[in-house]
């Protein structure tokens, strides 16, 4: 069984989580505007689209423990 989270889910999921992924997604999409060989560019437009994804599911994780904290 997992221990009960002690912290504020909302502010640890939009103060420390959600902007560690957008510097990543940030990072990547400035990499992405250099010539990379094809297999490099793929790979960090399919590694970019997966960031992107995760911060579409965290925000979502964010709301959801907003509505249960009310």
């Amino acid at each position: 069984m997992r221990p009960k989270f002690k912290g504020d889910p909302v502010l640890n999921l939009r103060h420390a989580v959600l902007p560690e992924i957008e510097q990543a997604i940030a990072a990547v999409e400035d990499f992405l505007q250099y010539e990379h060989p094809s297999t490099v560019a793929r790979n960090l437009s399919g590694g970019l689209r997966e960031l992107t994804k995760a911060r579409a599911s965290i925000g979502l994780a964010a709301v959801a423990a907003e509505l249960e904290s009310n």
